[in-house]
């Protein structure tokens, strides 16, 4: 590990503090981008993305990451002192889930079954409607022959998730 790849934790006031090593950031491979604009840790990753993909496509990250006229703004996601923490992923899986944004090779989504569940788990948790519509295509590409989720389990997942944001 480099040292460029090694963020220290701040305070809440942002003044820098040494650290035990166990609460140091390290930045995420491929997903921290020089030109990201929304900072996410999930577990000790640090990741930097374009947040714009995230308010576009998903109204959940629209409420956290957006204020009202009458709140203060929220300042939560928008450096690496004050990143937005993800506590319902691994941070492999988030990456996995971000490729569907930062895919390479455009309009060709070619990855595993098991990529896909993990892509179609997040958006129906996220709500992401577009994602899970290609997730749903690739998965039944690639299982023309098995059930790889039932419609009353997708149902009632996406019911679940949307009444836990309904409360948020």
């Amino acid at each position: 590990m480099s040292l460029n790849s090694i963020v220290p934790f701040f305070d809440i006031d942002g003044r820098d503090e040494e650290r035990p090593t166990s609460r140091i950031v390290t930045r995420h491979p491929t997903y921290y981008l020089p030109g990201g604009d929304l900072f996410i840790t999930v577990q000790r990753v640090l990741f930097r993305i374009h947040g714009y993909f995230l308010l576009r496509e998903s109204n959940h990250f629209l409420r956290l990451l957006t204020s009202s006229p009458h709140d203060p703004p929220v300042t939560t996601g928008t450096s690496a002192t004050r990143p937005l923490i993800l506590t319902d992923i691994i941070p492999s899986n988030f990456a996995i889930f971000l490729w569907v944004f930062y895919n390479p090779h455009f309009g060709q989504y070619e990855t595993t079954h098991q990529n896909w569940i993990i892509i179609h788990k997040y958006s129906l948790r996220w709500n992401f409607p577009e994602v899970r519509r290609l997730a749903e295509h690739h998965l039944s590409l690639l299982d023309d022959d098995d059930e790889w989720i039932s419609t009353g389990s997708i149902t009632e997942e996406f019911v679940q998730i949307h009444l836990h944001d309904e409360l948020d």
